[in-house]
């Protein structure tokens, strides 16, 4: 299921795709992923996951938050869920 960030996302995106907003959100949302997964990383007990971690911050630094297309607005959901999961759905 969605979560919050994810439904506001999707809300934007689907009644006029207010691409500022878009953009400012995505913004938003990559530094606290970011943010998040370096935290995560600080607490992490799994060698495997914690070796995985710098891959993934390379990921995400890598994100267009310019890019308000489908493909990347897809991208971004995901990025939602990610963070969703890192901080157990607990808002920071």
């Amino acid at each position: 299921s969605l979560n919050e960030n994810q439904k506001q996302l999707l809300q934007i995106v689907a009644f006029g795709k207010d691409e500022d907003r878009v953009r400012r959100i995505m913004r938003e949302q990559k530094a606290s992923a970011l943010t998040s997964l370096q935290k995560y990383q600080r607490q992490c007990d799994s060698k495997i996951v914690e070796q995985k971690i710098p891959n993934a911050v390379k990921i995400l630094e890598s994100l267009d938050t310019d890019d308000t297309s489908d493909q990347n607005i897809a991208k971004f959901m995901t990025v939602l869920k990610l963070c969703d999961e890192i901080t157990e759905g607990k808002d920071e």
